[in-house]
């Protein structure tokens, strides 16, 4: 069982056929434990949690040394949401990024695919077919006009244009000097585990930027658009014109094609935006190759501020807590035996 912060849960329960995944909210006296004061590690500490029966007797380690011992493994450390990784080079014609696969992704000259519009400064970035699901980020700018730019690239060694790496909405002709991922309202990082992103969702091949002004309006046209064969609309060789509002939409292909992709925005040194950049992932775990410039902007974590401090309220015993778990799982196993058992009786039925 993991639970997250925020009360979400997940039971996993596998054995040699498959697994099964069921979902749950944990109430709030069984998130967490009370805060201990500085240095009191020990109140942690709790047999029933730790699956033992009995006290806990704590002793002095012996032989302790500074660092791992030899032939261990490196000490734990929290897991890191994901990082973004060759922003720059992948609007900087020349660039050379060696993917795991094998080939060399040669980076050439961006495409300009038009001025955004933004009347409000409230940026959406999301699947054309999909606004309904989609919302702004929380970091605005100033009203007016943008350029989008299209990362281009293709794999030395062939004459062909590779994937869509990245799409760039640029705000400020200056350096960039640091990154942090775009959020929607309600969204925090620190839910956030070892190389999860929070980004926008594709199901039909492309991505897109909008005005947050011009989203009802546009899932309207596209609706009408895809059920009048007469009047469809090349979404990607053609600029979009809201006419009521006024605003565009600017699409482009979704690296490679359906999934799930991070918005990054940059700033500059005075803390401006310089720019939202969604990222194809094709190219993320790639190595840079020289001439390729390495980047110096540094990725910044955003933290929602804590509004609710629990240490003052009531908690309930880590065994409580443990008891709590314990049914939980014995429930999801009790469900997951019924449907075995269900799903055997069926097939026993169809085979006669």
């Amino acid at each position: 069982m993991t639970i997250d912060p925020d009360g979400r849960a997940r039971q996993v329960l596998r054995d040699v056929t498959g697994s099964c995944y069921t979902g749950a909210s944990v109430p709030l006296e069984h998130r967490s434990v009370a805060k201990a004061e500085f240095g009191a590690w020990t109140a942690y500490v709790d047999a029933e949690v730790l699956g033992l029966s009995g006290p806990i007797t704590l002793v002095p380690a012996r032989g302790t040394v500074d660092g791992p011992a030899p032939g261990t493994m490196p000490a734990w450390s929290a897991p890191l949401p994901l990082r973004p990784r060759h922003l720059e080079a992948l609007f900087t014609p020349g660039s050379r990024l060696a993917s795991d696969d094998g080939r060399v992704a040669l980076i050439t000259e961006p495409s300009h695919a038009g001025w955004l519009h933004l009347p409000t400064g409230s940026v959406i970035a999301a699947d054309p077919y999909l606004l309904g699901d989609s919302g702004p980020f929380t970091v605005t700018v100033a009203p007016g006009d943008y350029a989008v730019l299209i990362a281009s690239m293709r794999w030395e060694g062939t004459d062909w244009e590779g994937e869509t790496p990245a799409a760039m909405v640029r705000i400020l002709d200056k350096p960039t000097v640091s990154w942090a991922l775009a959020l929607l309202p309600g969204q925090d990082v620190r839910l956030l585990g070892a190389d999860e992103f929070f980004g926008f969702g594709v199901d039909a091949g492309m991505g897109c930027f909008l005005d947050a002004s011009g989203r009802d309006e546009f899932e309207r046209l596209i609706e009408e658009w895809e059920e009048e064969s007469d009047q469809e609309v090349d979404l990607l060789s053609s600029e979009v014109r809201a006419p009521e509002t006024g605003t565009n939409l600017i699409a482009y292909q979704s690296g490679l094609g359906d999934g799930s992709y991070p918005v990054w925005i940059g700033r500059d040194t005075s803390g401006e935006v310089t720019s939202f950049v969604a990222d194809m992932l094709i190219l993320h775990d790639a190595d840079a190759l020289p001439p390729t410039v390495p980047s110096t902007a540094v990725c910044l974590p955003l933290f929602t501020p804590v509004t609710d401090d629990r240490r003052e309220a009531p908690f309930t015993s880590p065994s409580a807590t443990a008891e709590y778990m314990a049914a939980q799982i014995s429930h999801v196993a009790d469900d997951w035996a019924e449907s075995r058992h269900s799903f055997t009786n069926s097939r026993v039925l169809r085979n006669r």
